[in-house]
Parts: structure tokens; C-alpha cells; sequence
């Protein structure tokens, strides 16, 4: 039986780990919302800083390959720590690059860490959900939204305060390393799972499907997210404030679909819940290109960020539940899949944007994600995967 989710005590294993997705999405948000300031520092052109991102892709997915057999070597504390506290160290190098190849290189370790960090808390969260017996995976990946807005409020409060970004980051990773140190007695106590496979592995068809499904869905999310921001501002022409409104509308839609998640996966059972999610999305994409306007693009993308929401949590956690495969190598499968979807998907909307505007970049988008709910029918009807 699943009970009923209790989060009123950090000393809850399913709190803790859900503050631990909070902090690396803090930090990750951090460094995102001042990117431009980077890249004016050091005097970078567009494709000079396209390049240097580069590295952030490639650590993010070299690391995210190994990191299931690394996690599944070491106690589920121990990885959380030892990923966490790398991340934590990681996160303010770019910030001391002195020009494109050192800003590549300061990010293929801040990728790393966010790959490493990425399995090991999804990991974690797998175990505690199978030795309490809840759902927690949507409420982790709520912390993760909810995160992410608190650290570009930070962000834009240093900026606006004048502080430097190598003094911001500095201060923020010391500051999330500190905060783990509260939490990690309890994180320090989650079991170890032992599986018989421990690495990336496509070897279950079961887990083949997840993995297409992950290449649509965290493409898609992280597309969103991409552009929501730019296309505001550059194709409805929303000043720069406004523009940062539709990306806190769509993060905060997305925060309130996963913190509801458990309600509705009861009411509707989970098929319905994806396939109403990739309605919802669609529907929300389809908004600003048949009618664009600043107004209807805010709430376009806010009901894509509800529509999408609980799509990738799902997928995690099912990756986390197959047979005979470690929970680290099945989340670090599908999580390798969804980024390098993302990361194909950023030049393919780019040469869209480029060609014929942002809205056909969107309607790719619209075009993945029904992909991606035609295939949740099959593999739940023809490969009888368990959501």
C-alpha cells in the first residue's frame, strides 16, 4: 500500500531529498541567470559563448553515462554527498574563465557535476519511495521547479546589487554546501539497493521505451524553458521584464502540476495523467502562435508548464522500478536520452527560429510532444510498460 506523503519534518527522508533537488536546482539557476554577464566580462560574441556552452552538454552527458554504474558502487548517502559537494565546488569556475576555451572547460565540470548530481538524487529518491512506500518523485521534481525560481531571485537581487558573480557563486555554493550539512545525517541512513545491472544500459526493451519517451519529453521541457524568455521578447516584442514574467509563469505552473501530482495520479491513474499532460501542453503551445499577443503568450506557456510537468517526473520514476536493473543505471538511461534530445533540439530551433520564425520552433515542440503521448499509448498497451 502507498501512504500518504509526510513532509512536515526535514528529518523525513522524503523532505530531505527533496531539499537536495532544491539545492541543485538553486545553484544551477544561479549560474543561468548570469550568463549574460559572463559573457560580457569577457567579451564574448554569440557563437563564441554558443561554443563555450558546448562543454556544459558534454560534461552533463559524459558524466550522466557513468554516474549509474558510480552510484550504484557507493552507499546511497555517500553518492548523494559526494555528487552534492562536487556540484557545490563546480558551480562558481565559470566565473573565473579568462576567455571561450577556459569558460568550455570551467563547464564541462560544472556539466559533470550537474550529471552526477542529477542520477544520484533521482536515485535517492527511487529508494526512498520503494523502503517507505510513497510517491515522492513528483514532489522532488516540484522542489527542483520551485528551485529554480528562488535561485534566479537571487541571482537578480546580486545583480541588482552590484555584487560580483564570482562573489555570488562563491557565496551560493558554500552557502547550499552548509545547508546539506543539516540534512545529510538523515541522507546518510537511505538503504542501498543492489540490482543486477549497474550501468547505462538498454538492454530491457522495457527500458528502451522509457528512454524514447525521456528523448521527447526532457527535450521538450527544456526547450520550453529555453525559449519561452526569448520569444516573448523577440517575437511579441515583451519588454525584458515581461519576457522573465512568461518564464515565471511557466516554472510556477510547472511547480503547482508537480506538487499535485499525487491527487490527480489517483483520480485519473497515470496513463490519463500523461496523456491529459500532452493535451495540455500541446494546447498551451498552440496559444501564442494562433494568437500572438504578449498576453496570450503568458498564458500559453503557463498552461504548457502545467501540461508538461508531471510527464518526465513519471518517466523517472518507472525507469527507477524495472526488474533486474539498478534505479541509478535506469534513471541514468533515460536521463542521457532526454539530454541528448535537448541537446539536438536547441540547433534544430534555432535554424527554425533563423528560417521562419520562433512559432514553427514551437510547433516542432507541439510535434514532440504528441510524438512522445503516441508512444506512452504503445508502450503501455504493446510493451505493457509500468508507469
Amino acid at each position: 500500500m502507498i501512504k500518504t506523503l509526510n513532509l512536515s519534518r526535514l528529518q523525513n527522508p522524503a523532505t530531505a531529498v527533496g531539499f537536495v533537488f532544491m539545492i541543485l536546482s538553486i545553484l544551477f539557476s544561479g549560474w543561468i541567470a548570469r550568463i549574460p554577464e559572463v559573457q560580457s566580462n569577457l567579451g564574448l560574441s554569440k557563437s563564441q559563448l554558443g561554443f563555450s556552452l558546448l562543454g556544459l552538454s558534454i560534461g552533463a552527458l559524459s558524466m550522466t553515462i557513468t554516474s549509474g554504474w558510480l552510484t550504484s558502487k557507493l552507499r546511497t548517502g555517500v553518492s548523494l554527498t559526494s555528487s552534492t559537494l562536487f556540484f557545490c565546488c563546480c558551480i562558481a569556475l565559470p566565473a573565473f574563465a579568462w576567455d571561450e576555451w577556459s569558460l568550455l572547460v570551467a563547464l564541462f565540470a560544472v556539466g559533470a557535476g550537474n550529471g552526477f548530481m542529477n542520477v544520484s538524487i533521482n536515485a535517492a529518491a527511487a529508494v526512498v519511495e520503494r523502503s517507505e512506500q510513497v510517491n515522492i518523485m513528483p514532489y522532488c521534481h516540484a522542489m527542483y521547479s520551485l528551485g529554480l525560481i528562488f535561485g534566479a531571485l537571487l541571482a537578480s537581487a546580486a545583480g541588482a546589487l552590484g555584487i560580483s558573480v564570482a562573489l555570488h557563486l562563491s557565496v551560493l555554493g558554500a552557502l547550499m554546501a552548509l545547508g546539506y550539512t543539516l540534512i545529510h545525517p538523515v541522507l546518510n541512513q537511505l538503504p542501498q539497493v543492489k540490482r543486477e545491472v549497474a550501468r547505462f544500459s538498454l538492454r530491457s526493451a522495457e527500458l528502451l521505451m522509457l528512454a524514447v519517451l525521456a528523448f521527447c519529453f526532457i527535450m521538450s521541457e527544456g526547450a520550453i524553458a529555453d525559449w519561452t524568455a526569448v520569444y516573448l521578447k523577440n517575437e511579441l516584442g515583451a519588454s525584458a521584464s515581461i519576457a522573465s514574467l512568461g518564464y515565471a509563469c511557466f516554472a510556477f505552473a510547472m511547480t503547482a502540476g508537480r506538487f499535485s501530482c499525487n491527487y490527480f495520479r489517483v483520480v485519473l491513474g497515470v496513463q490519463r495523467l500523461m496523456l491529459w499532460g500532452v493535451v495540455i501542453t500541446i494546447v498551451g503551445l498552440l496559444l501564442p502562435v494562433l494568437v500572438p499577443s504578449v498576453a496570450a503568450g503568458i498564458i500559453g506557456f503557463a498552461i504548457a508548464g502545467l501540461g508538461i510537468a508531471n510527464l518526465v517526473p513519471v518517466i523517472f520514476a518507472a525507469s527507477a522500478k524495472i526488474e533486474g536493473i539498478h534505479p541509478s543505471a535506469g534513471i541514468a538511461t533515460v536521463l542521457t536520452a532526454g539530454l541528448t534530445g535537448l541537446m539536438l533540439c536547441r540547433p534544430i530551433i534555432g535554424w527554425l527560429g533563423e528560417s521562419w520564425g520562433l512559432a514553427m520552433g514551437l510547433v516542432f515542440l507541439m510535434a514532440m510532444v504528441a510524438m512522445g503521448g503516441l508512444l506512452t499509448l504503445l508502450a503501455i498497451r504493446r510493451f505493457r510498460v509500468s508507469l
